[in-house]
C-alpha cells in the first residue's frame, strides 16, 4: 500500500513530518486498505508526481477489475477518461452530462475530418479518394476513449451487477478472501493493527517511561532504599523489600498499561481526528479494538516479565513454586489487565487532549497509595481501605499479594484472608461493567463535530 501510494521513501517517517501532499497520499492509502466493495475517492491524486499518479492509475484499474465500486472526483479530464466507465459533469451543484468517455458530448457520433498545412496552403483529403502519392484517402476518424475496448454500458463495478459474484458470496459466508471482510480478515487485520499500535507506542517516550519503566524503576529505588530496614529474621524467612513492593507495583504497571494508556490514546486520537479517518476506512472497527487489546496484553506482560526478572535476580525475591500461585497470578493478571483497558476506553470520553492528563493521572494516584502499592495495606486507615475496596486496583494488588507474600500475611487482609473468590467477582464485575460503559460511551468523533 505504501509503494501503491508513492511513498516508498518514508515508509518509516512519522505522519507529523509528512508534507501537504505525501499527508494527500496517506489518506488515499487508508480509503483503499481492505479492498472495499464502494469506494469514494475526492481528487485521489492531488499533489501526486506523475510516476506516483501512474502507479494509483494502475491501482484503481485493478481495484476496478476485482468488483470494487469507484466514485471518482477529479479536475483532471485525462484521468477522468483513463479510469472511469461513466463520466458525470458537474458545474453550480448540476449535472450537466452523463455518459461514457467515448460518448460524452456526442464524440462517439461525429465524425473527425484531418486537415493540415504544407507548403502555406491547407489540405483536406477528399473522402473515399486519393492523396497525392497514389495512396487510399483519408475518411472520417470515428472518435474513441482511452479505455480499452469492451461493452462501455456495463461497469466493472459491483454494483450494477444482478448477481452476487463469487468473491462475494465468500465473503458472506465470512471466509478470508485477499479483499473481504469475514471475521478472518477483522483478525488479520487486528493483528496488524497491534503491530502499528507497538511501532507508535514504541515512538512515545513519556508514555514509554511513565507507563512502562516507571514502575520497574521504583522498584529499584524502593528495593534499594528500604533493604536495610529488614532485620536477619525477616530475610531468612523470605521477606525483603523487594518481595514487600513487588505485588502492589505488579498491580500498578497493570493499571498503567491498560487503563492510563488507553484512555489517554484514545482521547489524543479522537481529538485529533485519527479516528474520524479510520471510522472513514473499511478497516473493520473490531480491528482498532484488537489492536488496542493487543497493544496492551504485549506491553503489560512485557513489563510484568521485567519486574519478575528484577526481583528475582537483583534482589533475590522468591518467586512462586507451585502451580496453583501462578494460575492466580495468571486469571488476576488477565481480569485487570481486561478490566483496565475497557475502563480506560470508557474513560476517555470524560476528558479532551488537552485535559486528560490531569483527569487521569490524579485519580489513579489516589488510588495507588490508597490500594497498597507504595505502603502496606494494613498501615492504611480503614476508611481508606473501604474507599480502596470499590476499584478494581486494589484487588488486583492483593491477588497479587496472595502469590507472592506467605499465608501467614493473609491474617492482615481487610478480611483477614486472601479472598480468590471475592478477587474474581470483583474483577470480573468491573471488566463487564466497563465493557458496557465501552460500548455505551466510545465515540469515533470529536465531542461537538460528526
Amino acid at each position: 500500500m505504501i509503494h501503491a501510494v508513492g511513498l516508498d521513501e518514508k515508509a518509516d517517517a512519522r505522519i507529523a513530518g509528512l508534507s501537504g501532499g505525501q499527508k494527500r497520499r496517506v489518506d488515499v492509502g487508508l480509503g483503499i486498505i481492505g479492498r472495499p466493495e464502494l469506494l469514494f475517492l475526492d481528487e485521489p491524486t492531488t499533489g501526486f508526481d506523475p510516476q506516483a499518479r501512474r502507479d494509483f492509475w494502475q491501482l484503481t484499474r485493478s481495484l476496478a477489475d476485482e468488483g470494487t465500486t469507484i466514485v471518482l472526483t477529479t479536475h483532471y479530464l485525462d484521468e477522468a477518461e483513463a479510469l472511469a466507465d461513466r463520466v458525470g459533469v458537474i458545474a453550480g451543484g448540476k449535472l450537466l452530462a452523463l455518459d461514457t468517455p467515448t460518448g460524452l458530448g456526442g464524440r462517439d457520433t461525429e465524425e473527425a475530418t484531418i486537415v493540415w498545412e504544407e507548403a502555406g496552403t491547407r489540405h483536406t483529403p477528399p473522402l473515399g479518394g486519393t492523396h497525392r502519392g497514389g495512396g487510399p484517402a483519408v475518411g472520417p476518424v470515428r472518435r474513441g476513449g482511452a479505455r480499452p475496448a469492451g461493452d462501455p454500458t456495463q461497469p466493472r463495478g459491483r454494483l450494477p451487477r444482478a448477481h452476487p459474484t463469487t468473491r462475494q458470496r465468500r465473503c458472506t459466508r465470512g471466509r478470508l478472501d485477499h479483499g473481504g471482510g469475514g471475521p478472518m480478515n477483522a483478525l488479520a487485520m487486528g493483528w496488524e493493527r497491534t503491530l502499528l499500535e507497538l511501532k507508535m507506542y514504541s515512538r512515545e517516550k513519556e508514555a514509554v517511561f511513565f507507563n512502562f519503566l516507571f514502575p520497574i524503576l521504583l522498584l529499584v529505588m524502593f528495593s534499594t532504599i528500604f533493604g536495610g530496614q529488614f532485620s536477619a529474621a525477616d530475610k531468612a524467612a523470605g521477606m525483603n523489600a523487594g518481595r514487600l513492593f513487588l505485588p502492589g507495583l505488579i498491580a500498578a504497571g497493570v493499571m498503567l498499561t491498560s487503563f492510563q494508556t488507553m484512555a489517554m490514546s484514545v482521547t489524543v486520537e479522537r481529538d485529533d481526528g485519527t479516528l474520524k479517518r479510520l471510522r472513514g476506512t473499511p478497516m473493520p472497527p473490531v480491528a482498532y479494538f484488537l489492536g488496542k487489546v493487543g497493544l496492551v496484553l504485549a506491553t503489560s506482560v512485557a513489563q510484568l516479565i521485567a519486574l519478575l526478572l528484577v526481583a528475582r535476580f537483583l534482589y533475590d525475591v522468591q518467586l512462586p513454586t507451585d502451580a496453583g500461585r501462578w494460575l492466580t497470578l495468571a486469571w488476576v493478571f488477565f481480569l485487570g489487565s481486561f478490566g483496565g483497558t475497557v475502563l480506560g476506553i470508557a474513560y476517555s470520553s470524560l476528558g479532551t487532549a488537552r485535559s486528560i492528563g490531569a483527569v487521569v493521572i490524579a485519580p489513579a494516584l489516589v488510588l495507588q497509595f490508597i490500594s497498597g502499592v507504595y505502603f502496606a495495606f494494613r498501615d492504611i486507615p480503614s476508611w481508606l481501605q473501604q474507599v480502596a475496596a470499590i476499584f478494581p486496583l486494589k484487588w488486583v494488588a492483593q491477588g497479587m499479594r496472595s502469590v507472592f507474600y506467605p499465608d501467614a500475611l493473609a491474617s492482615q487482609e481487610m478480611a483477614h484472608a486472601w479472598e480468590p473468590g471475592r478477587t474474581a467477582i470483583v474483577l470480573g464485575l468491573w471488566a463487564i461493567g466497563g465493557l458496557l460503559l465501552c460500548a455505551k460511551t466510545f465515540s469515533w468523533y470529536k465531542r461537538g463535530t460528526t
